[in-house]
């Protein structure tokens, strides 16, 4: 298969008006488009259009111009320029929608890559230079610094560190994860992590009803919580996020931290246990734990391996996305940033249904053998 090229505008050309010219608008990139719009007047005379993707735009105006809808316009005849903030939103609602050769990223200090996309294989990644923050510089590669870079994927969407920790490095980093020194050096390097907010990570002052809530809501339409017998929580901590709606429910933890379990909740504390344990799952939850991780595929593969012919697979992770906006990029100790598409792929390369996914109030999945 012919990858698609991304083409870059480091400084507008005169080619680049051969065509009409289209900036792509979104929610967030107002001024960038009104910035290049009068760039483009007075340096070069020329006028440009204005279109979107997002309905809430259409026919809106913008320094006295008409945000057209981006399905109405000629795409023969059009060059689409895409900057600014949420530029990877724009980026990927009009990609399957026109040539790529039509598409020109005008973007500081990205540039194109010959690496693999860690979740789709896709060859040819948009990079930016990154950083570790000094804390996680500190405490996983002791002191030190590794270069790294802030990879995304033209084709999935995924977003990533592109130098991914080893295993002692990620061993060093999460050993007694979150316990008072942790804390206290974490807050040297930045003030706002007290130990009030680092207790209320694991144990929020809702008792983590907000939590157990978002997780069963996103469920209900999908899963009868009457006929879940079994759930595994996978790398769970103590398992306080299960939500309590299951009431015919076995419930268990899978985590090796050796914390007490919740009451009710059965905790497995290694892989072989897990393995030989002998019970089929109706519900698995991996929530909050696939952002941390160097190797993507074989985790999720573990996940896979225990389930089942009817077993559903709840997934969760934040929606960190908009670090593509940042102009000086800090990574800290997660190093990956889900799409929705991500995850749909990971589901086919392993023969799962995606039964739902959203990506408000973070990344969620919903998968099924």
């Amino acid at each position: 298969m012919i990858e698609k090229k991304v083409y870059f505008l480091y400084g507008l050309r005169q080619d680049l008006f051969n065509k009409q010219v289209w900036l792509v608008a979104n929610n967030d990139n107002m001024g960038s488009v009104v910035f290049l719009m009068r760039k483009m007047l007075v340096d070069y005379m020329y006028h440009a259009h204005v279109c979107t993707f997002d309905d809430n735009l259409v026919n809106s105006s913008v320094e006295g111009e008409m945000i057209k809808k981006f399905e109405a316009v000629n795409e023969d005849d059009s060059h689409f320029v895409i900057e600014g903030k949420s530029w990877y939103l724009s980026y990927e609602n009009i990609k399957e929608k026109t040539s790529e050769s039509n598409i020109f990223l005008f973007m500081e200090g990205w540039y194109e890559e010959e690496e693999e996309c860690i979740v789709c294989g896709r060859k040819g990644q948009l990079k930016k230079y990154a950083e570790f923050y000094p804390f996680v510089t500190e405490r996983m590669f002791k002191g030190e610094k590794h270069k790294t870079g802030l990879s995304y994927c033209p084709r999935c969407g995924m977003t990533y560190s592109t130098y991914r920790p080893k295993d002692d490095e990620a061993s060093q980093y999460y050993w007694n994860y979150r316990d008072s020194e942790y804390q206290k050096r974490r807050q040297y390097y930045e003030p706002a992590y007290t130990a009030e907010f680092n207790a209320a990570l694991a144990d929020p002052p809702d008792g983590g009803m907000l939590r157990r809530k978002a997780i069963s809501d996103f469920l209900d339409d999908s899963v009868d919580f009457d006929h879940v017998e079994t759930i595994l929580d996978y790398g769970g901590d103590r398992g306080q996020f299960i939500p309590d709606v299951f009431p015919n429910a076995t419930k268990y933890v899978y985590d090796i931290s050796g914390v007490e379990t919740e009451k009710g909740v059965t905790g497995i504390r290694s892989a072989e246990e897990l393995m030989n344990c002998g019970v089929s799952w109706d519900l698995i939850l991996c929530n909050q734990c696939m952002e941390h991780l160097s190797d993507i595929k074989e985790y999720f593969e573990r996940l896979v391996a225990c389930m089942s012919a009817n077993t559903y697979l709840y997934i969760e992770v934040p929606n960190e996305r908009s670090i593509l906006n940042s102009y000086t990029v800090k990574i800290h100790e997660h190093i990956n940033m889900f799409s929705q598409m991500a995850f749909h792929i990971l589901a086919e390369q392993s023969g799962l249904t995606v039964v739902k996914s959203t990506d408000a109030s973070g990344v969620r999945c919903l998968l099924k053998k």
